[in-house]
This record gives structure tokens, sequence and C-alpha cells, in this order.
């Protein structure tokens, strides 16, 4: 079987289940090659050996029953950065980029500053602020074991370990022996009625990382506790949030001295930025 064969059968099975068949079809193609998609593209009457077609097929199969792209190749990009990423931590998403964008316009890139990643999971957005502020210092907190050692993975992958401290706690029980110059997050802001409709793809990734409790707002009010409590004066906060739930949030972050909202790509409200 060539590949342009094996990807028009997969995109066959793929097409009914799927929102992106050619694509993800090309993708676990060249990962069973470990080849790059242009490689597919370019030599596409090559033919796959058995041991090659019964991998790939392998792979469509757990795509059809829902099993993230992302988790099949281990892999998610994140602001020009390729993430390991496995079923113990969130597969990083285009939105939380902004976060990213926003640091961009308070530190320029010679400045030192030290940051908080709480809940760091894959560890995606303080290894990115490393890679874009090569004079910062940070830690990433998660309560999850399992996802500190993909961000440690991660870390060492993009030579940011000597950059960061990885702490393995509650957001409730963190403890700074010094004030920080930022704090950034993307906690869990899905409420459990949100999380009943979920697709079964979100469903599958860890539920830990993405449900606040029956309104998503629980973990606000403790991060902005923490961001009194931690921040340097006119130090920063900056975190994700749900689109329905500026209100609240803006709410909880009242007694801070200056707030903005800024919207995602969608135009929907989706991150805030508070100052001590």
């Amino acid at each position: 079987m060539t590949y342009r064969e094996a990807l028009i059968k997969a995109n066959k099975l793929l097409q009914n289940n799927i929102d992106s068949p050619n694509l993800d079809a090309v993708l676990l193609l060249a990962f069973t090659l470990k080849k790059n998609k242009e490689y597919i593209y370019t030599w596409p009457d090559k033919n796959l050996n058995l041991k090659e077609e019964n991998i790939f097929f392998s792979f469509i199969n757990q795509r059809i029953q829902g099993k993230p792209l992302a988790y099949i190749i281990q892999e998610k990009e994140f602001y020009g950065l390729k993430f390991y990423v496995n079923p113990y931590v969130l597969i990083p998403r285009p939105e939380t980029e902004l976060i990213i964008d926003q640091v961009k316009k308070l530190f320029s890139f010679e400045q030192k500053f030290t940051f908080c990643d709480l809940g760091t999971g894959s560890g995606c957005l303080g290894i990115s602020l490393v890679n874009n502020f090569p004079l910062s210092k940070g830690i990433l907190v998660d309560c999850s074991y399992p996802a500190l050692k993909i961000a440690k993975k991660n870390a060492n992958r993009h030579k940011a370990l000597n950059h960061l401290a990885l702490v393995q706690t509650n957001m409730t029980k963190l403890h700074f022996s010094k004030k920080i110059d930022l704090l950034i997050s993307n906690p869990p802001y899905i409420s459990y009625k949100e999380a009943q409709d979920l697709p079964p793809e979100v469903k599958s990734e860890p539920q830990i990382a993405l449900i606040g409790g029956k309104t998503g707002l629980l973990f606000y009010p403790f991060l902005a506790k923490l961001a009194k409590y931690c921040l340097k004066p006119k130090g920063k906060l900056i975190a994700e949030f749900g689109a329905t739930q500026t209100e609240y949030i803006k709410k909880i972050f009242a007694k801070f001295s200056k707030i903005t909202i800024h919207k995602d790509l969608a135009g929907l409200d989706r991150i805030i930025v508070v100052e001590k």
C-alpha cells in the first residue's frame, strides 16, 4: 500500500468522526514513519511495509474511538515550540497563547523578572516564557506529580530547566520565600454542568485540569488571594477564564489596582490582567 492509498483509506475511515480527517491522517502517517508531513507529500507513491501499515491503522482506530491526536503522537505545538503531552496533562490550546502575548506587552525581552506558572501541566506556559524572556526565572507548580514529570521533560527538551524550579503542591498550600513579579495561570474553569456536554475527546483529558467546581470559578478566589500575597508592588497576574464568567471574574479581582479583560481570536472574553 502506498502512502497515497493509505491516506485515502484513512480519510474515509475518519471522515464521519473527525473534523479534520485529512490532516489527522497525514500527521499520523508521518508519526508512524518518523518523518515530517512534507516528506509524505513529496513521496506519495512510496510503499508502506506491513508493520508500518498495521501501526498506522492502529493509530487511525484510536483516533476513531476518540483519543485526541496530540495524545497519539504525544506532541502539541504551543507558541512555536513542540511539547510532549500524554493523558496526565491538558493539551495546550491556542487561546492560552494569549497569556504569553500579554506578558510581552508588559515585560521587555532584556528584562529580568520572576514568575510562577500555577497549574503548569505540560509546562507550556512557563517554558514559553523562558524561551521568550531569557533572563526570566520561574516556578512551575502543579498538584500532580505525573504532570510535573512531563513539565520537567519539556523543560529539558527546550533547555529551560536552569531557569525553572518545579514544585508539587496545591495552590492553597503554596508559599513563597520572596515576592515575584508575575503570576500566570490557566486554572480549571469549566462548571459541572458544562462538563456533562464536553466532547468525548475533551473528556479524555485530565478532569482535574478542566473542571473548576459547580460554577467553574472555584480556583479564582484562591488565585486572587495568592496574587495579593506573592506579588511585588505593581506585580501582575495574568489568567485565562471562561467566556461567560467575565462579571464574576471582575468581582473576584475587584480589589486590585488595575483590571483589564482581553478577548481571544473568536472575540470572546478570555484573559484577565490585573496589577497589584
